[in-house]
């Protein structure tokens, strides 16, 4: 049986909401494509497409701010459609 994932939509502070938010995520990653990178030393956009176990050819794009040499926000983009139609399948 597959594992579906609820994601919450919305602003997440700290490291722990992030680990919360991307662990569950992670762990249904099946392959990971970059399909491009763009930035400095400042901030980065990054367009990626990946297969998950409940839905195949998920793009994605994140959006990087870097300060003093570390992630400090990072916005994520992505289609929940197929990933709720998935869930409601499931």
């Amino acid at each position: 049986m597959q594992r579906l994932v609820a994601m919450r939509a919305g602003r997440l502070e700290g490291t722990e909401a992030f680990r919360g938010f991307m662990g569950p995520f992670v762990q249904i990653v099946t392959r990971a494509h970059l399909i491009a990178a763009f930035g400095d030393d400042k901030t980065a956009l990054l367009m990626y497409d990946a297969d998950t176990v409940p839905v195949h050819d998920a793009p994605a794009t994140a959006f990087v701010t870097v300060t003093d040499g570390k992630i400090s926000q990072m916005r994520i983009i992505f289609d929940r459609l197929p990933f709720d139609a998935a869930r409601r399948t499931a």
